[in-house]
């Protein structure tokens, strides 16, 4: 009998979390697809576990007991999530179309999910699974979210609450352009390092820089802020470069972060952003095995994180300095063409007697070589830039561990 909304209204009055048993049959585990799908729309946490072939749930209990079947259970389990992805790569193989409806359906079940942050650490998992960039997954959530209010036949043009914030609580007027136009590569990991802070900018951990044999002990905002600081970065979003700033000011003060200052901000767009990252009960950065047998809550990983954190957003900014510096490159190689279609036309032109007009040719001539002697100059300055950027962007990808935001 197929899973109905009212049994998991009833399932999610009693508990967030949930495992699903598998006896390892391909037709049953896909018959309970939809079931999952379901549970994952009323915000509950989903986890799955395959049973050895030949067993169902009362067979394996039976035979090894309460003690060794909660063992297997919590050495075994793993996300959903992740499971699905692996089972549709495997189905998919090398099909380019399977393979295509298969990155619609992951992405249509991580849009069920209505918790920003449960997204984010989704399209990420995904992303590794599948082989694809997560800005594309990203991307397509978004465009999925976008049809389905396009579809929605509400009065008024309403559409359904699930689907109408594909975007943090700063409202558009609120987040500069430049932050508008680069939004989907940077607000995931800013609200991350707006969460980090709030939550943990008080919590003493061991200083993942200090490489003494016993590392002394920093608080976990005072790391975060100073690696921003040394960077230099500026979040984009104007909101959460506030809150940075009134946080680092605290830090610079040997002060300590208080959440509910910026929970209780007379600033509402300030509440909003603290609020949304408070509020947030998933453990983002699970250790992840492969076999799905173990994973430490991201309290004990904390200088890891920040680290991974701090990096993946320098990564992000040096990403958006190279498409810049491309773009520059690009302008700069068809000024140095026109100078040198003008060059040659001018030379082109025939010998005359009138010496005047040769010295204006010849002065002509000489200005526009000069030109093109400065711009290949830039030229040279900018493919040199975009050399370093690609080291560092190389560098900063190296440092980044199985941490994820």
């Amino acid at each position: 009998m197929p899973l109905t909304e009212e049994q998991v209204q009833m399932i999610h009055r009693l508990t967030d979390n949930v495992t699903v048993l598998y006896d390892g049959d391909a037709a049953g585990i896909h018959a309970s697809i939809r079931g999952i799908d379901m549970l994952l729309s009323q915000g509950l946490n989903i986890r799955v576990l395959l049973l050895p072939d030949g067993e169902d749930p009362d067979s394996f209990a039976k035979k090894n007991g309460s003690e060794k079947t909660i063992e297997y259970l919590n050495t075994h389990e793993e996300d959903f999530i992740s499971f699905k992805s692996r089972l549709a790569k495997a189905e998919a193989k090398d099909d380019p179309l399977k393979r295509a409806a298969m990155i619609t359906d992951m992405v249509k079940t991580i849009a069920l999910i209505d918790d920003q942050i449960k997204q984010t650490v989704y399209l990420q998992e995904c992303s590794k699974i599948l082989e694809i960039d997560g800005n594309t997954l990203y991307s397509e959530l978004i465009k999925y979210r976008k049809n389905k209010i396009l579809d929605s036949k509400l009065p008024n043009g309403q559409a359904p609450s699930q689907w109408s914030k594909p975007t943090p609580p700063a409202t558009t007027s609120q987040i500069p352009v430049a932050s508008r136009k680069n939004g989907l590569g940077f607000e995931a990991k800013e609200r991350e390092i707006i969460r980090i802070l709030l939550l943990y900018g008080n919590k003493e951990i061991s200083n993942p820089l200090d490489k003494s044999p016993e590392p002394q002990m920093i608080k976990a905002g005072t790391l975060l802020v100073a690696l921003l600081v040394n960077s230099n970065i500026k979040l984009r979003n104007e909101i959460n470069q506030k809150i940075l700033e009134d946080i680092t000011a605290k830090v610079l003060a040997g002060e300590d972060i208080n959440d509910k200052d910026f929970i209780n901000n007379p600033d509402p767009a300030i509440c909003s952003v603290a609020a949304d990252a408070c509020s947030s009960s998933y453990e983002l950065s699970e250790m992840w095995t492969r076999n799905g047998s173990s994973y430490f809550k991201e309290e004990i990983l904390l200088p890891e994180i920040i680290i991974d954190v701090h990096n993946k957003y320098l990564t992000e900014i040096r990403k958006d300095e190279k498409k810049q510096l491309t773009a520059r490159m690009l302008e700069q190689t068809q000024l140095n063409s026109n100078l040198q279609m003008q060059i040659a036309n001018l030379e082109d032109k025939p010998i005359t007697d009138d010496n005047s007009l040769e010295a204006k040719l010849v002065d002509e001539i000489a200005k526009l070589k000069s030109q093109l002697a400065e711009g290949e100059e830039k030229l040279r300055d900018i493919l040199k830039k975009i050399t370093e950027t690609n080291l560092e962007i190389k560098e900063l990808s190296l440092k980044q561990g199985r941490v994820t935001i």
